[in-house]
């Protein structure tokens, strides 16, 4: 196989729809480790993103800005909606032109 092709900016699925063979060789110690490590990330980040959304509502229907109910239900749905549509518009530009590991990198300094 090509070594050019298994870079950071590969293509995930040729034409056909069938993924590239990778050989992974790393010890199953380490494999383990990278699937429990993704697995938190994902949960703190989603923890993060729902405990955002549940205190933009709480604050802004605090006394010190008196939003009514709907209102600020309103602002929390925008809040969701900028969120995902968000996503479906810079996923594929940034693995296209960042690569899998910097739009990783990126993404979490961004979540800090």
């Amino acid at each position: 196989m090509d070594e050019s092709i298994l870079g950071e900016s590969a293509v995930l699925i040729t034409d056909h729809g069938v993924p590239l063979a990778v050989r992974d060789n790393r010890h199953p110690n380490e494999r383990q480790l990278a699937v429990y490590l993704i697995l938190a990330s994902t949960i703190f980040e989603r923890l993060a993103f729902y405990s955002l959304a549940i205190n933009l509502v709480v604050t802004l229907k605090s006394t010190e800005l008196n939003w009514n109910s709907s209102t600020s239900t309103t602002a929390s749905f925008i809040f969701f909606g900028t969120s995902y549509i968000s996503t479906l518009i810079f996923a594929p530009i940034s693995d296209a032109k960042l690569g899998r590991a910097k739009t990783i990198i990126i993404g979490k300094l961004f979540e800090i």
